[in-house]
């Protein structure tokens, strides 16, 4: 977990204050349609200057810049002296609170993503934070405001002060809850919502009996929750038997976490089944 208090163990340059996403933003303010032509590898890729006394520096992000298995070898932080600012007029920008460091992000930095991602990159799928300036037609069509407390699965750019962020991919955070236990909810339980959808293409389970193999990673207990929420029957849940009383205490029936221990119990039962084993 990384909230916008910055380490400086990872080293530190420091960037101009001209925003090159500026020339790459393309907006028709006629019509409902805009593009971003200029990425995150763009806006990160400005050429270093010399620290200048006049300036303040406003921002800073973790980048790297090539791929890498150990993250010490390729992860540094970059200062800027300009805030960042709405790039779209649907676009929000936030101040970030706290944002995840994930499996994810680890399988980007080693190339391993299923898909190729362009670089330099600032890491952190997900963000929890405060709004700080809002893009025209968010403004005109009071979608957020400034002082929102919001959290977003953006898949990359959270691991930074600030964060540019589509309006669509925003949620407010409710009152009292913690920066850390928001973002990790953001990305866990959207992952799980979605297994359960894909699996039984219904909001309800109601009367169903759901399966989930692995049931003590982040995303299993989600699943198990969201079963339960969505009235299932019975949420049976895989585990070393160290985890069952966590388990039982979200409300799942524990079996073994060898297959060969609990599958001939359950084979043909279940109308849901879902595999949350991480696998390597």
């Amino acid at each position: 977990m990384l909230t916008s208090n910055m380490s400086n163990t990872a080293p530190i340059r420091q960037h101009n204050d001209t925003d090159p996403c500026d020339e790459g933003f393309i907006y028709d303010s006629s019509s409902d349609e805009e593009r971003h032509e200029c990425n995150d590898a763009a806006s990160l890729s400005s050429l270093l200057t010399p620290s200048e006394p006049s300036k303040s520096l406003e921002h800073a992000a973790i980048v790297y810049d090539r791929y890498s298995d150990d993250a010490g070898d390729v992860l540094e932080i970059r200062q800027y002296f300009h805030m960042p600012r709405p790039r779209a007029a649907k676009e929000v920008v936030i101040r970030v609170e706290a944002s995840t460091v994930s499996f994810t992000d680890t399988l980007i930095r080693r190339n391993n993503w299923y898909k190729s991602v362009s670089l330099p990159i600032t890491p952190g799928f997900d963000v929890v934070g405060t709004i700080v300036s809002v893009g025209e037609k968010v403004r005109q069509r009071k979608l957020f405001q400034v002082g929102d407390r919001v959290a977003a699965l953006i898949k990359r750019g959270g691991n930074a002060c600030y964060a540019n962020v589509h309006y669509d991919k925003l949620v407010k955070v409710p009152g009292g809850v913690d920066a850390a236990e928001a973002a990790c909810v953001t990305h866990i339980y959207t992952s799980a919502y979605q297994a359960l959808r894909c699996a039984r293409n219904s909001l309800t389970l109601a009367g169903a009996k759901v399966l989930v193999t692995g049931g003590n990673g982040p995303i299993g207990e989600a699943i198990v929750e969201l079963s339960k929420k969505a009235g299932a029957e019975a949420v049976y849940a895989t585990a070393h038997e160290r985890y069952h009383p966590h388990l039982k205490s979200l409300g799942a029936i524990c079996l073994p976490f060898e297959c060969t221990e609990w599958l001939p119990k359950v084979k043909g039962q279940m109308d849901v089944v879902i595999d949350s084993k991480k696998r390597r």
